[in-house]
């Protein structure tokens, strides 16, 4: 297997040299299966994608350099500082930095539980959008809502749609 992490290493090292993204990504899996003419790969069993501080696991990847972007199939965990997101399926565009999140979708941040359909997370702006209906959960507090932001930079959210929010008597939400 060390075998193999190093050649995927190598071969995933000279596809994202060129690249427009300029943070360095190492990905691990226990398989590959590289197309080096169409510089395509696809990634599965216990894999971890690293670039930065952001950690990324799943049980399926693919990924061509044409589009710098990796799809993720299978329980889908991505982690970055106070934010955790857990789904089926996970879109990274590395060249707008963005990730899309959908299906079976949940995020954690700091005390809320957020579910919901579709989630948009632009990195660099630290700005998750959850499109389409999402419920979030802080204690017994409750938010239910369309179309909600969290901005993890002011640690607020927005909604601009009609939104429910049920605070418990003596709790202390956010």
């Amino acid at each position: 297997m060390l075998r193999l992490i190093f050649a995927s290493m190598l071969f995933i090292s000279m596809l994202y040299a060129a690249t427009l993204s300029s943070d360095q990504i190492d990905i691990e899996a226990d398989r590959f299966e590289v197309n080096i003419s169409s510089n395509h790969f696809v990634a599965q069993d216990n894999i971890v994608i690293r670039q930065g501080e952001i950690i990324i696991r799943a049980k399926q990847a693919s990924y061509t350099r044409a589009k710098d972007i990796i799809h993720l199939l299978g329980s889908v965990e991505m982690v970055y500082g106070p934010l955790r997101i857990v789904c089926e399926q996970l879109v990274f565009d590395r060249r707008k930095q963005e990730l899309q999140g959908s299906k079976s979708l949940k995020a954690f941040y700091r005390s809320y539980e957020i579910e919901g359909e579709t989630l948009i997370y632009r990195i660099n702006q630290k700005i998750v959008d959850f499109v389409g209906m999402t419920t979030i959960h802080e204690n017994k507090n409750v938010i239910q809502g369309k179309d909600i932001t969290l901005d993890l930079l002011k640690n607020k959210l927005y909604s601009n749609e009609k939104t429910h929010v049920t605070v418990e008597k003596g709790s202390h939400g956010r």
